[in-house]
């Protein structure tokens, strides 16, 4: 008998403005490439892209958001350099945000899926229960117990924790990538009453 094959979504993200294309995959690899190496030229190399069409890129993200995305230095003993402007720094932090998101929910949200009769891998993924919850200043610490049983610490920041509500208690997801553990919750409580509830532990 033949064996069945699991069916695996796949989810993309994009940046539009009045209907028009801005940024995807492709040119947040682009704009990473050129913070990376301070260059058009150097950055069209290492992702295999004519430095014409790398310009022609940002200069149409440019002409589309109305906004500078890199700013160019000429001159100095070393040559010239081009970085990415504020603008352009949070263009792509936002991109890593959200497409880091979509990952996990495509990953984490098996039973809606389930619907479709569809059966997700559930690899490096782990299910548990919040334990307990501290935030410092911009980092956050959740301590997970699974149903192993086990107890498992991740650092994450503590805008995450209060981007998915998080509060002691919750059922949610440690979804493990090789150099950290990150956290995934079900959509169920209000953002409002979550947050609140963090508000009153911090006073």
């Amino acid at each position: 008998m033949r064996k069945k094959k699991e069916l695996t979504p796949r989810l993309r993200v994009w940046f539009e403005k009045d209907g028009m294309h801005v940024l995807g995959k492709g040119g947040g690899e682009i704009l990473e490439a050129i913070e990376r190496y301070g260059s058009i030229s150097s950055a069209s190399k290492h992702l295999g892209m004519s430095y014409r069409y790398v310009w022609g890129y940002i200069r149409k993200v440019e002409k589309i958001t109305g906004k500078k995305v890199i700013r160019t230095y000429r001159g100095g003993k070393k040559g010239g350099k081009t970085e990415l402007t504020d603008f352009g720094k949070e263009l792509l932090k936002e991109f890593k945000r959200i497409e880091e998101f979509v990952e996990i929910s495509g990953d984490s949200y098996e039973d809606e899926w389930g619907l479709l009769g569809v059966k997700l891998s559930a690899r490096n993924r782990l299910k548990g229960v919040v334990k307990r919850i501290s935030v410092e200043g911009v980092a956050g610490k959740v301590e997970i117990e699974i149903e192993t049983p086990a107890l498992l610490k991740s650092l994450i920041t503590s805008e995450a924790i209060r981007d998915m509500g998080l509060v002691e208690g919750d059922e949610v997801f440690a979804i493990i990538k090789s150099t950290e553990i990150m956290i995934a919750k079900r959509k169920s409580d209000s953002y409002e009453e979550n947050s609140k509830q963090i508000n009153e532990d911090k006073s």
